[in-house]
C-alpha cells in the first residue's frame, strides 16, 4: 500500500484563490465596521489610585508587548479603572497622568484567556520621571469561577510528546480524562467537547473521531476548560480547548527541525512479544519576523512526517488469519499568520491553515479479521481573520469570522480481482474500491465494514462579534454581549450496507480450517466461497439507492455575560447564552412513518451560567457556580435521516436454500424501485421483502443533548512562584444518545423483549430491523481536580494534577413504539419492570477511572542544557463486557449481556490494568555564532518499560477473553527513543 492521495466529493475545500478572496472581502466588511476586533486572548484590569487612596480618571495606560513591540492603550474611567484586551505574552505597562511620576511595570506574563489585576499607584512629581515597579501577575484568578488549566509556552515547546501531537499535551490540565493519544481530549463522544483555533470553531461537526492537526511548532499556548465556560463560550457540554497559534515579533528567527523513530531504538511490544515494525520522521521548518518592525509581523510553519505502520491482526481461534498489515502514514501541516497593528486601539490578525493526511490501514485486533481494514484520506483548509478595537475607556468590540473546509475518506483494502468491485453503488469518486459483503460469524467478522466507504466533506462559515463595555452601578460591571452564526454545508457519498451483511450467527462458528477454505486471499474477494455459511445464516441485508447526500445546518447563538465587582472581594459572573441548531435532527426530511418531514426546532434554548468569585485576600480565592449547557450535536441525525429517505435496505429471512449466503434474494440485487415495490408496506404479501433502516433515524423522543455543570473550590498562592488549586466538579450529562431497535415490542409477562424473529409481534409487521436513536440515556460525573503550579524561576518549573473521580451512566429505559391512528410513531412509557439487560440500569460508565495524576517539569541545568519530563499514572479504565450468546433476539446481531443459562454479565464489569509512564527529554544548545544554535535532542518514552495496555478481549465466550490486545497508539507503547535537532536562526 502507497501513501498516494485519493479525490473525494467533500475535497471540493475552496481552493487558495477562493479562499483569499473569502479573506479580502471579510477584511473589507471588518474595515467598513467601525466596532471590530481581533482575538482577545487575554484581559488585564486594574485600578490607578494616588498616595493617599484616592482613585484617579484619565490615566493613559499603555501595554507593550515585549516581542512584537505591540502596544495597547486605553484610558482609566472617572472610577480609575481601565480594561486592555492582550494578545498571549510578556508586556511592559506604563500608567501616565500630568503632575504624577510615571510608573513602569515590567515583566508580566499573560497566557490565554487569563484575567489578570495590575493595581499601580502614581506619585505627585513636579519633574519628569519614572518609577519602575518590580513584580509578577498573579497565578491566581481573582474574578473568574471558571475551571481551567493552560498549557503554557514552555510546556507546549520543551515537554517530551511521543508522536508530537500537541493535543495530548491536554493531559497536564486537571480535568483531563483521556488516556490515548489522538484526535479528542476526553473519551467520551464529540458532544462532550470543542475545540477552538484563535477563537474559530475547528471540531469536526460529522464524527467524534477525526480533527484537523496542526504541527506542534505553530502552536503558542492552550487552555483546557474542565467545567463551566462562561456564556460567551458553547457548543460543547463537556470540555472545551482554546488555543492560541504563534505570532511573529520583531526578531527575524525561525527554526528547522528533526525528528526521528526507529524500532532499533524500541523495545519488544509486551503483548506481540516482539518489535514490530516501525519508523517515523518529522521535518518542521518555522519562520517568524517583522514586515514592519512594531506594526506588521508574520510567522509561517510547515511540517511533514512519514510513518510505516504496521497493524496488527491476531485470533487465538484463526492463527493462519494472523496478519501484520503494513503501510505507510504520511502528514502535512502548514500554516501561515499575519498580524497587524493599525493603532494602538486597532489590531488585526489573519491566518491560513491546511493539514493533509494519508493512513494506509486501519483496525487490528482478536475478532476483526483483515478484510475489514480501510486506507484513509483527511484533508482542510481554514482561513481565518480578527480585529479589535478599543473605544475610550470602557468599550471593546471584537468581530471574527473564516471558513473552515473539512473532508475525509475512507475505502476498503479488498478488491475484485485486483480492481474495484462489480455493481459499485457508489458514483464518486472514480477510483472508489467500494468493498465486499460482510460475514458475521460467532465472535468473528470477515469483509468490509457496513459503512464504509465513506467519502465526506464539510464546509463552514463562521462570524461572531463581541462587544464589551464597563459601567458602575453597585459596583463595577464589565459586560461582553454579541452573537454567533457558523453555516454548515455537508457533502456524503456514503456506503451504509450497499455491500452487504450476512448474519450468520444461528449456529457456532466454523472450524478453523472451514474458514480458511472460505476466505483464501484477504484481500480479493473474487477468491471467496462463503456458500457453507448459508445453514448459519439468520437473515441478509444489502442497501439499494442513491447514497450520495448534501445536507445543510445553521447554528445561532447570542449571550450576555457580566462579571460584576459587587464589592472589593467578591465578583459575581452573570451570564445567559441562547443556542438554537437548525436543521441538526433532520425536521425537515421525510421518512414515513417514522419521520414526518415536519418536525419544529427546538427555539427555546436559554441558559444561565452562574458563578462567583471570593477574594479571601490577595493569596486565596473561593471559586463555584452552576450553568447549563446546550451542545453542538454530531450531524448524523440529519444525514442519516437523508439517507433513510433516498436508500432502502430490503431484509432477506434465511428460507432453507442451500447458496442463501451467496444468493440471498435468489436473484439480481433489486433496485430501489423494484425494492420499494416488493417492500412489505407496499404490498403484505407471502414473498414481500421488509424495509430495514441500520443507520440511525431520530425516535419520537428525539432532543438536543446538554449537561448541568457544577463546581466550588479555592485557589491559594504561596509566595509570588508557587499556587495551588483544587476543585468539585460535576457533569451530569443529559438527553445521551442511545441506540436500539424501534420495531420491538416488550412483553410485560417476561420483562424481555418478544424476539424479532416474531414478526407478527413487531410494532410494525411491515417493516424489519429500524435503528432508532433515543435520546434518553445520561451521566453524571463527579471529581475532585487538583493541581500545584510552580511558574518558571530559578531555572525551573513544575506543575503536577492529581484527579479523583467517578463516572456513571444508564442508557435508560427503552420505551415502547405504538403505532397511532395516523400510522405515526410514538414512543409510550414502560410501566412493568425489564430484565436487567432490558432496562436501563445506572452503572459505572465505560471510561471509568479512579484516580490519574500528572506531575511535569523543566529545568534549565545550564550550559546549554535542559532537562524535562512527565509522569502519568491513570487506574484501570472500565470497559464495556460481551458474550456472542443467542440468549436474546433483537434484529441487531452483536453482543449480548446475558448468557445462555439466563445469568447476566455485571455491565461495564472489566476494569483494565493501571497506566504507569514517565517520558523524559535531554535536550543540549550548541552555539553557531550570532543568533544561530543547534540543539540536539533525546527523548525516552515509557523509561521503566511498564506494561501499559490499551485494549482488551471483553467478549466473554472468546478464549481470549480479559487478555491484552495489542493497541498501536503511541500511550501503549513499549520504551521507546527519539533523536532529534532543532537549528535556530
Amino acid at each position: 500500500m502507497q501513501g498516494t492521495s485519493q479525490r473525494q466529493p467533500g475535497d471540493k475545500e475552496a481552493p487558495v484563490t477562493h479562499r483569499l478572496s473569502l479573506c479580502v472581502l471579510a477584511l473589507a466588511l471588518i474595515l467598513a465596521v467601525p466596532a471590530a476586533s481581533f482575538a482577545q486572548e487575554a484581559t488585564v484590569t486594574g485600578t490607578i489610585t494616588d498616595s493617599t487612596g484616592g482613585v484617579l480618571p484619565g490615566v493613559t495606560v499603555t501595554a507593550t508587548n515585549s516581542d512584537s513591540g505591540n502596544t495597547f492603550v486605553t484610558v482609566t474611567d472617572s472610577a480609575g479603572v481601565f480594561r486592555l484586551p492582550l494578545r498571549i505574552g510578556t508586556y511592559q505597562f506604563t500608567a501616565e497622568l500630568a503632575g504624577f511620576a510615571t510608573v513602569t511595570r515590567s515583566g508580566i506574563d499573560m497566557q490565554i484567556n487569563q484575567r489578570a489585576v495590575l493595581n499601580l499607584q502614581l506619585a505627585p512629581s513636579t519633574v519628569q520621571e519614572t518609577v519602575q515597579v518590580t513584580g509578577e501577575a498573579p497565578l491566581l484568578d481573582l474574578t473568574s469561577s471558571t475551571v481551567s488549566g493552560n498549557i503554557d509556552q514552555r510546556q507546549v515547546k520543551d515537554l517530551p510528546v511521543n508522536g508530537r501531537n500537541w493535543l495530548d499535551l491536554a493531559m497536564l490540565a486537571p480535568g483531563s480524562r483521556a488516556n490515548a493519544g489522538g484526535e479528542s481530549p476526553i473519551p467520551r463522544a464529540q458532544v462532550a467537547f470543542q475545540i477552538n483555533m484563535d477563537g474559530q470553531q475547528v471540531t469536526n461537526s460529522v464524527t467524534s473521531t477525526t480533527e484537523p492537526r496542526y504541527s506542534r511548532d505553530s502552536i503558542a499556548e492552550f487552555e483546557f476548560v474542565s467545567n463551566r465556560f462562561d456564556a460567551t463560550q458553547g457548543h460543547s457540554m463537556g470540555v472545551v480547548v482554546n488555543a492560541v497559534s504563534k505570532s511573529g515579533t520583531n526578531r527575524h528567527e525561525g527554526t528547522l527541525s528533526g525528528y526521528f523513530r526507529d524500532a532499533r531504538l524500541n523495545t519488544k511490544d509486551y503483548v506481540l512479544n516482539r518489535t514490530p515494525p516501525y519508523s517515523n520522521q518529522q521535518v518542521s521548518g518555522t519562520y517568524g519576523g517583522p514586515i514592519k518592525k512594531d506594526r506588521i509581523h508574520i510567522f509561517a510553519n510547515w511540517e511533514g512526517e512519514r510513518e510505516p505502520q504496521t497493524y496488527v491482526y491476531a485470533n487465538p481461534r484463526y492463527p493462519k488469519f494472523d496478519t501484520d498489515l503494513q503501510g505507510v502514514r504520511r502528514q502535512r501541516t502548514g500554516g501561515v499568520k499575519v498580524d497587524f497593528q493599525l493603532s494602538p486601539q486597532k489590531h488585526l490578525s489573519i491566518r491560513d491553515n491546511t493539514y493533509n493526511q494519508f493512513l494506509p490501514g486501519s483496525g487490528g485486533g482478536a475478532t476483526t479479521h483483515v478484510s475489514g481494514a480501510t486506507s484513509a484520506v483527511r484533508r482542510s483548509n481554514q482561513s481565518w481573520l480578527q480585529f479589535t478595537q478599543v473605544f475610550g475607556n470602557n468599550r471593546i468590540n471584537e468581530l471574527k469570522g473564516g471558513y473552515l473546509g473539512y473532508s475525509w475518506g475512507f475505502d476498503s483494502l479488498v478488491m475484485y480481482k485486483g480492481g474495484a468491485f462489480p455493481g459499485c453503488q457508489l458514483s464518486k469518486p472514480s477510483n472508489v474500491r467500494c468493498g465486499s459483503t460482510r460475514y458475521q460469524v460467532k465472535g468473528y467478522t470477515i469483509g468490509t465494514a457496513t459503512n464504509q466507504p465513506q467519502y465526506i466533506g464539510q464546509k463552514s462559515v463562521q462570524v461572531r462579534d463581541d462587544f464589551g463595555f464597563s459601567y458602575n452601578a453597585l459596583g463595577r460591571h464589565d459586560v461582553k454581549t454579541g452573537g454567533e452564526f457558523t453555516n454548515h454545508v455537508f457533502d456524503f457519498q456514503w456506503c451504509s450496507y450497499c455491500n452487504g451483511n450476512l448474519d450468520a450467527t444461528l449456529l457456532a462458528a466454523p472450524s478453523a480450517d472451514a474458514l480458511y477454505a472460505m476466505f483464501p486471499v484477504w484481500n480479493d474477494a473474487s477468491t471467496w466461497n462463503p456458500l457453507p455459511l448459508s445453514s448459519s445464516s439468520i437473515r441478509y441485508r444489502q442497501s439499494v439507492g442513491n447514497f450520495h447526500l448534501q445536507n445543510n445546518r445553521q447554528l445561532y447563538a447570542g449571550w450576555w455575560q457580566d462579571d460584576w465587582a459587587a464589592s472589593k472581594r467578591l465578583t459575581l459572573n452573570l451570564g445567559v447564552r441562547y443556542d438554537a441548531d437548525i436543521k441538526v435532527m433532520g425536521e425537515n426530511i421525510k421518512v414515513l412513518p417514522w419521520r414526518t418531514g415536519n418536525v419544529p426546532y427546538e427555539l427555546t434554548h436559554f441558559v444561565p451560567r452562574l458563578g462567583f468569585a471570593y477574594r479571601i485576600n490577595d493569596k486565596t480565592v473561593l471559586h463555584g457556580g452552576y450553568g447549563k449547557y446546550f451542545t453542538q450535536l454530531e450531524n448524523d441525525a440529519q444525514h442519516q435521516s437523508n439517507l433513510a429517505a433516498q436508500t432502502l435496505i430490503p431484509e432477506a429471512l434465511y428460507d432453507g436454500r442451500v447458496d442463501f449466503a451467496v444468493n440471498p434474494f435468489n436473484g439480481p440485487r433489486p433496485t430501489i424501485d423494484q425494492a420499494r415495490a416488493r417492500l412489505c408496506s407496499t404490498a403484505l404479501t407471502p414473498t414481500c421483502i421488509r424495509r430495514e433502516i441500520s443507520s440511525e433515524i431520530p425516535s419520537p423522543n428525539h432532543k438536543l443533548t446538554y449537561s448541568h455543570q457544577t463546581s466550588a473550590g479555592v485557589q491559594r498562592q504561596f509566595g509570588t512562584e508557587i499556587a495551588v488549586e483544587a476543585n468539585y466538579v460535576f457533569t451530569g450529562q443529559r438527553k445521551e444518545e442511545v441506540d436500539y431497535n424501534m420495531n420491538l415490542t416488550y412483553d410485560p409477562a417476561t420483562g424481555d423483549n418478544i424476539p424479532f424473529s416474531i414478526i407478527a409481534s413487531r410494532p410494525y409487521s411491515d417493516w424489519g430491523f429500524v435503528n432508532g436513536e433515543f435520546m434518553q440515556g445520561w451521566s453524571n460525573y463527579h471529581g475532585l481536580e487538583t493541581s500545584l503550579t510552580k511558574r518558571f524561576s530559578h531555572h525551573y518549573q513544575l506543575a503536577a494534577t492529581y484527579t479523583f473521580a467517578a463516572l456513571h451512566d444508564t442508557q435508560g429505559d427503552p420505551c415502547q413504539i405504538v403505532r397511532t391512528v395516523d400510522g405515526s410513531p410514538a414512543c409510550a412509557t414502560i410501566t412493568f419492570k425489564l430484565k436487567q439487560d432490558v432496562g436501563g440500569e445506572y452503572t459505572l460508565a465505560a471510561t471509568d477511572q479512579r484516580h490519574r495524576a500528572v506531575v511535569n517539569g523543566i529545568w534549565e541545568v545550564g550550559k546549554g542544557v535542559q532537562i524535562s519530563g512527565v509522569y502519568f499514572y491513570g487506574s484501570g479504565m472500565r470497559t464495556t463486557v460481551s458474550c456472542s450468546c443467542p440468549a436474546r433476539d433483537t434484529g441487531s446481531g452483536g453482543g449480548t449481556r446475558r448468557l445462555n443459562d439466563g445469568t447476566f454479565l455485571a455491565r461495564n464489569s472489566f476494569v483494565g490494568s493501571p497506566l504507569h509512564r514517565i517520558d523524559t527529554r535531554l535536550q543540549k544548545r550548541f552555539p553557531l555564532g550570532g543568533h544561530r544554535s543547534i540543539d540536539g535532542i533525546a527523548e525516552l518514552f515509557n523509561v521503566l518499560n511498564h506494561k501499559n495496555y490499551g485494549s482488551y478481549t471483553t467478549a466473554v465466550d472468546n478464549p481470549a477473553y480479559g487478555q491484552p490486545v495489542y493497541n498501536n497508539n503511541v500511550a501503549y507503547a513499549s520504551r521507546a527513543a527519539q533523536l532529534g535537532f532543532r537549528l535556530g536562526f
